[in-house]
């Protein structure tokens, strides 16, 4: 059916449809263009969100080229629902806050899902939306509004599949992963190990999520098959940091035969102290136009703001709450050993240890740099500062494997950092 309103009165008329360009361009008042809608592949079924998911790609194209009488810019269009179809979400890929209902339109008299943000010809947009429960698709009609409710034919007709109870569904399953620092370089995440969060992901070179706080990430609502997962060097998020102070230690794209949800599609990285360590030179040495920034404190400015608390003599710069915020935080990062303050004494004895043990050495350094972290000190950049002593700690905790050149040169980018103020 081809339904069009003249003069307010909606009037139907039986034309063919299927694939015959809506503009037949024999009516002086046919102004409408081509728009073709098209579900882009069978309904898919999440088990676990209980939602079924549809995608369509509407395109509107002039029909008769260098006609300016020739189409009309979509007003909004109705995809048709049956009774007790519910609408959970709706995503279009041009707009990011779409506007739609579900109900009557007025101006066709169908009952269904409409979109009302409008659409320019010779664009392609998709459009999502999610179904509560398990339906299928049959065949069915899409429903077109362009130009003025006054002129003749401004509503076109359509064949489409679209939400039934008929067809099939497609069930949906998830790839979940981590991106994290390989400390011991074995390949595969230990509980000690650092995860690096907001790092972008890809799947088939298009970026599809970030890694969370816990550097975990999940791509869920894929249908069975084969796809590429990585680490999107360009997508935004952690990626500068990562591509320039890490190097991968692991396989930078997984390919994934899916026929069921996986888990422990990785990413593993070993971080590059000397590429840090040239960037903390103003004078950018390396030349590669990056210089970080900061303002760090030695050790020596922290153990005299110890030592004032712990005799009550001297004049320190900051005050013993502050302090005793610092400590908290300090017991609270990441691995519980290697430090637990349990007073001012015990910090103030970890950065005054006269000793050559390269562990200790790195400890020193180490307290000192989340000193300077927790009181927004140190490197500006704090992603990657809290990255930088996540993995010193790492190195401390597992230094009984660590070789003394590796800790001693984790140490001295932490000496670097922490006299950034001087």
């Amino acid at each position: 059916m081809k339904r069009f309103v003249n003069k307010g009165i909606l009037i139907a008329v039986s034309v063919l449809i299927g694939t015959t360009p809506l503009y037949a361009g024999t009516a002086a008042n046919s102004y409408l263009g081509s728009w073709t809608a098209e579900l882009i592949s069978e309904p898919v079924y999440d088990s676990a969100t209980n939602l079924t998911r549809y995608s369509y790609s509407l395109s509107g194209t002039t029909y008769v080229a260098g006609d300016p009488r020739t189409g009309k810019n979509l007003s909004h269009w109705v995809i048709p629902l049956q009774d007790g179809m519910v609408v959970d979400h709706v995503e279009v890929d041009q707009i990011s806050s779409p506007t739609w209902s579900v109900g009557q339109d007025p101006t066709t008299g169908v009952y269904g899902l409409k979109y009302d943000d409008g659409q320019p010809l010779d664009t392609t947009y998709t459009y999502t939306f999610y179904l509560t429960g398990q339906w299928g698709a049959e065949d069915g009609s899409f429903f077109v509004k362009a130009g003025s409710n006054r002129v003749s034919e401004s509503v076109e007709e359509g064949s489409v599949q679209v939400p039934g109870a008929g067809g099939s569904v497609a069930e949906s399953y998830s790839i979940t992963g981590k991106v994290f620092v390989d400390i011991n370089d074995n390949g595969v995440w230990d509980t000690f190990e650092p995860r690096l969060a907001n790092v972008p992901i890809a799947l088939n070179g298009n970026l599809a999520t970030l890694t969370d706080a816990n550097g975990g990430y999940i791509i869920s609502g894929l249908t069975a098959g084969n796809y590429q997962v990585s680490v999107d060097g360009a997508g935004g998020g952690f990626a500068a940091s990562l591509t320039a102070y890490f190097d991968a230690s692991g396989v930078t794209t997984h390919d994934v035969d899916l026929t069921g949800d996986i888990d422990g599609v990785d990413f593993s990285y070993t971080i590059d102290l000397d590429a840090i360590v040239a960037d903390l030179d103003p004078e950018d040495l390396d030349g590669n136009g990056i210089v970080l920034a900061g303002e760090g404190r030695t050790i020596g400015f922290w153990k005299h703001q110890l030592k004032t608390l712990i005799t009550g003599k001297g004049k320190a710069q900051l005050s013993q709450d502050v302090i005793d915020g610092l400590i908290n935080q300090v017991n609270q990062f990441f691995i519980a050993d290697p430090f637990v303050l349990t007073g001012y004494d015990v910090a103030f004895n970890t950065l005054a240890n006269q000793t050559s043990d390269a562990h200790q050495l790195l400890l020193k350094q180490l307290l000192a740099g989340e000193f300077n972290l927790f009181n927004g000190m140190g490197l500006a950049d704090s992603a990657l500062y809290s990255v930088i002593l996540e993995s010193a700690e790492s190195y401390a905790y597992a230094h009984d494997t660590i070789s003394r050149t590796q800790l001693l040169a984790v140490k001295d980018l932490l000496d670097a950092i922490n006299n950034m103020g001087h």
